[in-house]
């Protein structure tokens, strides 16, 4: 295909310096015909192409002088980007014509490819591919026969069977609360473990005759006329005391060790719920693991369990401790309002010397 010849129809009249970027004589154009669409893209290049070669060639005489065509071309160089993109943009609507295309976005393209291939829905159709589908339980009861059947009996019943069946499904269904067997074991690893240590380091008479004193509290009372009160116990020294919280965490007692006429003191309470006695005493449970220990391992040698120090401590009479406690309470409180007082007189005054 020549493309200098002349067309009644997709004819396109370009400037030589359009593309080669020199001046030539306004009324000399070139027309290219883009009437087809194979190898319009070819001959395009080829004549752009042809176009620079001769015009470099009337620029610099024939020599390979650079220097010389970036003279030439420099000026002219944003004319041309400019006429390109004006040609470019007329090639486009040259060829979109003469395909009969309407511009479109990529999903209009592909909803009518599906449209060609497999035919126009309707709007029922349409309404049918985007309804979203959801059953609920009760609606298979009433379409399907099989769960119809399963609820039929159910449906006829009387309220005293409903009543039956409501009470039997719950025994059924029983809430089942895991407790834990009341043994040794179990409350000696309730027993922190720093506890646990020391009171292996102290298993003789001391342990022996307190947990004689925590029985009695547990059955009895600190106080026969007022078992609600709790045991105070004076001990020599802080291991003492340490041992002692952890034998009542054994015996499941509230220990804690306050201040009181200068001494520190120990106050073991009940807890909330009823207290029993474990199984074992927690003596005995350290002789039974110590013997296990030294069957286990022959090179220890045997020890003697009551050999060790005693710890002595001595108790306090609970209605003074309670009395003089609550009364260190009372008046704690009395001077915590007083100071108040005092703290918001000075805000007032303050607030007065700022604002006034």
């Amino acid at each position: 295909m020549d493309p200098f010849t002349s067309s009644n129809y997709g004819m396109l009249r370009v400037r030589p310096r359009a593309f080669s970027g020199f001046s030539t004589d306004e009324d000399e154009f070139i027309e290219l015909d883009f009437s087809s669409d194979s190898g319009v893209e070819r001959e395009r290049r080829e004549v752009i192409q042809q176009l620079n070669a001769e015009a470099r060639q009337s620029a610099i005489g024939g020599h390979n002088n650079v220097a010389a065509a970036m003279m030439v071309a420099a000026p002219l160089q944003y004319e041309k980007k400019k006429k390109l993109r004006k040609q470019a943009s007329k090639d486009t609507i040259i060829r979109l014509k003469n395909k009969d295309f309407k511009i479109k976005s990529r999903d209009a393209e592909l909803f009518e490819d599906d449209v060609h291939q497999e035919g126009a829905l309707d709007e029922a159709e349409y309404k049918e591919l985007f309804k979203h589908e959801y059953r609920s339980v009760f609606t298979k009861i009433v379409t399907s026969e099989e769960y119809r059947q399963v609820i039929m009996p159910f449906l006829n019943v009387t309220s005293d069977q409903q009543q039956q069946l409501l009470g039997k499904s719950s025994e059924k269904r029983g809430i089942h609360v895991h407790t834990e067997e009341d043994t040794a074991a179990s409350r000696y690893s309730h027993i922190d473990r720093q506890a646990r240590m020391a009171i292996r380091r102290q298993y003789g008479p001391f342990i022996k005759e307190f947990e004689q004193v925590l029985v009695d509290f547990i059955q009895h009372g600190a106080d026969r006329d007022d078992p609600r009160l709790p045991l105070i116990l004076v001990f020599q020294d802080g291991f003492g005391r340490f041992v002692a919280h952890g034998v009542c965490q054994y015996y499941q007692l509230k220990s804690s060790s306050v201040e009181y006429n200068g001494q520190r003191v120990t106050v073991i309470s009940k807890p909330t719920k009823v207290v029993e006695l474990p199984p074992t005493s927690l003596c005995l449970y350290l002789k039974h693991l110590k013997e296990q220990e030294q069957t286990l391992d022959k090179t220890l040698p045997d020890q003697q369990l009551e050999d060790e120090p005693f710890l002595p401590f001595s108790s306090i009479q609970t209605r003074t401790f309670v009395r003089d406690y609550k009364n260190k309470k009372k008046a704690k409180k009395q001077e915590t309002p007083s100071d108040g007082k005092v703290a918001a007189q000075k805000k007032k005054t303050t607030r007065k010397k700022r604002f006034f």
